[in-house]
């Protein structure tokens, strides 16, 4: 099979990304590896330059593209119509790569993102044009419903696109529920032509829980994920902080960016936490994991998540995790089995991590069982069969 796989940024790229462009990047190393044409096509870091490399097997195509925010000192009309410009140029620039180095008429399946800019490429590139791949489209999260929540325009332009689709790929149970339970909520018909469960998971080899020092060594808790004003809920933990009775024998390292960023820090100095809770930059994968390897809880606070690429790997290197209680982390996590499941307020949360480090010698067996349960069910080698057999069936049998 011949497979584009397309997404704004990726982590071919030097910037941040997600546990969705890490987990596509996977998949493309996945299916080179068996034997598939897998082209990666994303935007570059250059603004003049495009580039072309292979890694692992994948043909990465990285086209040049102008971010709009090079125009935050703009206002007003000028600024609209700036961004009118740069859009159509980034537009061109998309389209003449996708065209002469993709091969776009021999391409079999385009897998993408619920991104606007690349999914209505693909989707209006295939009807206006008569391509026959066919289009996939990954649902990881509710991103598409908070832009909704910003701009109710929106809504048609994404009804009309997840119906157009020819799949779906719900990364889990927990988001499908959430993603008609949404667009109910919304007033939103979707009829999608044909769906499937499943996420590649993770390649991370399971390792062992890290011995501690000593019992004065203090605890260390670890949070990874995006500053976002929504969905992310760092102010649970440092809150929880705040008011646990254990706090002079734990050290929490917050890593990200996001929009949420500041409040997060003025969170942490109003609590008089400084000394505590520590904020670091987005990492790059290998820095992550040595923290996660010095790390003795990863806790993910959240309102909800598509799957939690960070708690996959936590788990099967043996760090126990500690999460919300939501969709859909409460279907794949066991409360003191194969992790920690909390309620989301402040007071809960402290009384968990307290009853954690009082009784830490629990830890080793949680550690074993998460990563039975993830060796099981997020194994890479594994899942890429589920990716083979539904493009193939997609491909030879339509959507039937």
């Amino acid at each position: 099979m011949k497979i584009l796989i397309s997404s704004k940024n990726s982590a071919y790229t030097v910037g941040s990304v997600g546990g969705a462009e890490t987990s596509m990047k996977l998949l493309a190393e996945k299916l080179a590896e068996r034997g598939h044409n897998v082209i990666y096509l994303s935007r570059g870091d250059s603004v003049f330059r495009k580039k072309r490399m292979k890694e692992k097997g994948v043909r990465v195509i990285l086209y040049p593209f102008i971010r709009l925010n090079y125009l935050k000192k703009m206002r007003g009309w000028p600024r609209k119509i700036a961004e009118g410009i740069v859009n159509r140029i980034n537009y061109k620039r998309m389209d003449s790569i996708v065209k002469s180095r993709v091969g776009i008429d021999s391409v079999d399946v385009v897998y993408t993102y619920y991104e606007l800019p690349v999914l209505r490429y693909f989707s209006v590139l295939k009807e206006d044009e008569g391509y026959s791949y066919k289009m996939i489209m990954r649902m990881a999260g509710l991103y598409w419903y908070e832009d909704i929540l910003q701009n109710d325009n929106k809504k048609n332009v994404y009804e009309n696109l997840f119906n157009t689709v020819d799949s779906v790929n719900f990364i889990s149970d927990g988001i499908k529920k959430l993603t008609y339970s949404r667009a109910e909520e919304m007033g939103m018909n979707l009829n999608f032509q044909h769906h499937f469960v499943g996420d590649i998971g993770t390649e991370t080899k399971a390792g062992n829980r890290r011995a501690k020092v000593s019992d004065e060594e203090c605890f260390t808790v670890l949070c990874a994920g995006r500053f976002s004003i929504k969905q992310k809920r760092q102010d649970i933990l440092v809150e929880a902080v705040r008011l646990m009775k254990h706090k002079k024998q734990i050290r929490v390292k917050l890593i990200g960016e996001g929009d949420n960023k500041n409040n997060i820090l003025n969170l942490i100095r109003s609590c008089q936490l400084e000394d505590i809770i520590s904020v670091h930059p987005f990492m790059k994968p290998e820095q992550l994991q040595d923290e996660m390897h010095n790390a003795d809880l990863l806790c993910h606070p959240c309102d909800y998540e598509g799957l939690g690429k960070i708690i996959v790997e936590s788990m099967t290197r043996g760090l126990p995790v500690m999460v919300s209680n939501v969709v859909p982390l409460n279907l794949y996590i066991t409360n003191r089995k194969t992790g920690f499941l909390v309620e989301n307020n402040p007071a809960a949360w402290a009384e968990k991590l307290d009853d954690i480090i009082e009784n830490s010698h629990s830890l080793n067996s949680i550690s074993e069982k998460a990563k039975e349960y993830a060796g099981e069910y997020f194994n890479a080698d594994k899942n890429i069969v589920l990716y083979e057999d539904v493009f193939r069936k997609m491909i030879n049998n339509g959507n039937k």
